[in-house]
């Protein structure tokens, strides 16, 4: 490991709290708990459904352009044998 590697790591070891020195978490109800994890799973779920669409979109894009690709090919190939 280099000088610089083992410097960050000790920073970093010596910028961590210690688990006496973490903030006491506050204590939620179930109910609130039960809130907040659904409040996360909705977040979670859009973020999935904006990723798979986002992933959709640039394969679609992506046929299109090799499509386009291809008629701009054939085009070109036949105008050679055309003239």
């Amino acid at each position: 490991m280099s000088e610089e590697n083992k410097d960050q790591s000790q920073q970093a070891r010596s910028e961590a709290p210690s688990p006496t020195e973490a903030p006491e978490l506050e204590q939620q109800s179930p109910e609130q708990e039960i809130q907040n994890l659904v409040e996360k799973l909705g977040e979670a779920q859009d973020a999935f459904l904006r990723a798979k669409a986002e992933a959709e979109n640039t394969r679609r894009r992506a046929v299109e352009d090799i499509s386009k690709a291809h008629k701009f090919a054939i085009e070109g190939f036949a105008e050679i044998f055309c003239r």
